[in-house]
């Protein structure tokens, strides 16, 4: 804390300490001359170079450092703020990922190692907590603090640094790390997103990036996507030649079952008096013979064939992901809601994630110094409309307020039947605010623990 307040002076305003270890303290700040939220890094000085690299590249794939300072053997990192989640917290509060989301992942994860590796730059911490999936779907690599320049002179790295499970060999004293040691942290992490139970057609790949052998991994990041592609490309021939037998399987199917016409019709009484009475071509020789009756035809069958569900694809350009509109690509656990039957208001009126509150509104609450606190009729409501087949069991609101002090409450409410509604009240009069920025986080849940996640942030002009 004396720190960063010794050298950021008053352009900055502490939010939120998000992490405070010996390893060094992360923290959320506001800084007033941007009027933006930042992250605020404490990192060994000697990972200068590597930030230095990180703030003249141009790589989309990770935040954007915006400062470094050094001072008495320290080095503090402001980079950008990433609106998202790291993976480690989806899986914690959602679950496993599916393999289109995985895949995303992966081939996003690719696209910024090359940024590095060829400049001889290896990450050395790939794991879930450092990938953040943002809600516009954008997927960043974070946390660059023992990163190195690999030296091929070199026989081993002179730090043994990582996170056990993720790191490979090498990176403890059995070699020297390189873009291959990346690779397998990139695989063992895409594992992990897909849960134990995943035997899917990734698993061949993941197994060659996880190898211990070094030799026996992919080459290059430009290796393993030209695999993926390879692998995709047979899926999807299999999935077309799928397509085709069971179309041919269901008209074999169908034909089959196709009755043949009636050759005799009916006959009514009256026909059969006539018919009765009615001499037999024998005892009248003269008699012409009349042609048989026509055959009466079943109505024409139409043969409906039901096109095979095909599995929605990565579209080759993952900028097209990147937009607010952008389709969601995890299939989230809920059984009964989505987010578009969950709608908030702020004092009555619809808000979004990122709240104006100018300074004329403000300055005109009460104060305790330095510190500012939300009137008490301010509150936000969640409206849930329940669309579904079924009913949403026991729903449950875990709210966490971040101002000058955290906060936190649940809420619960009765079993919301299908086609019904219901709002949750949250009170946000008398929470305090230090600084320009009041953080909330919402987490609803069911009965079974699925469960959806939104933030707000209300920032004091």
């Amino acid at each position: 804390m004396e720190l960063w307040e010794q050298y950021l002076g008053s352009s900055y305003e502490m939010v939120d300490i998000l992490k405070d270890s010996e390893n060094g303290l992360v923290a959320l700040i506001y800084d007033k001359i941007g009027r933006r939220v930042c992250v605020l890094k404490q990192r060994d000085a000697r990972s200068k170079g590597i930030y230095e690299m990180l703030k003249e590249m141009d790589n989309p794939y990770v935040p954007a450092i915006y400062r470094l300072i050094e001072q008495d053997g320290k080095l503090l990192v402001i980079e950008e703020y990433i609106d998202g989640r790291t993976l480690a917290d989806i899986l914690r509060y959602d679950g496993m990922l599916n393999e289109r989301t995985a895949l995303h992942i992966l081939k996003e994860i690719c696209e910024c190692l090359r940024h590095f590796h060829k400049r001889n730059v290896v990450h050395r911490d790939i794991k879930p907590s450092n990938i953040i999936l943002a809600k516009n779907y954008e997927v960043k690599l974070i946390d660059f603090g023992i990163a190195r320049v690999t030296r091929p002179s070199e026989e081993s790295d002179t730090e043994f640094l990582g996170t056990k499970g993720y790191a490979p060999p090498e990176q403890y004293g059995f070699g020297q790390t390189d873009a291959r040691s990346d690779i397998y942290s990139l695989g063992i992490t895409i594992r992990r997103i897909l849960g134990e139970d995943y035997h899917g057609s990734l698993m061949p790949i993941l197994r060659k990036c996880a190898a211990l052998d070094p030799d026996g991994r992919y080459s290059s990041v430009d290796e393993l996507l030209q695999d993926v592609e390879r692998q995709q490309g047979r899926k999807k021939l299999q999935r077309w030649i799928l397509a085709i037998v069971t179309a041919f399987l269901l008209a074999a199917t169908a034909l089959h079952t196709i009755q043949e016409p009636k050759q005799d019709r009916d006959v009514d009484a009256a026909d059969a008096f006539v018919m009765k009475d009615a001499p037999s071509p024998a005892a009248s020789p003269d008699t012409v013979s009349s042609p048989p009756p026509q055959t009466q035809q079943e109505p024409s069958q139409t043969i409906e064939i039901p096109a095979p569900a095909m599995e929605e694809e990565i579209p080759a350009d993952v900028s097209a992901l990147r937009t607010e509109k952008a389709a969601p690509l995890q299939k989230w656990k809920y059984p009964s809601l989505n987010r578009e039957q969950c709608t908030f208001s702020l004092n009555g009126a619809p808000c979004g994630t990122g709240i104006p509150v100018s300074a004329s509104v403000w300055k005109g609450w009460e104060r305790e110094g330095d510190m500012v606190r939300i009137p008490s009729d301010w509150n936000m409501t969640l409206h849930i409309d329940n669309r579904s087949a079924s009913d949403f069991v026991s729903p449950v609101l875990e709210i966490t307020y971040r101002g000058a002090e955290r906060q936190s409450q649940t809420l619960s409410a009765a079993t919301i039947p299908s086609g019904g509604s219901a709002d949750f009240n949250i009170p946000l009069g008398d929470c305090p605010v230090s600084g320009k920025l009041f953080w909330l986080g919402v987490r609803l849940r069911d009965a079974k623990g699925a469960s959806f996640y939104w933030e707000f942030q209300f920032y004091l002009e």
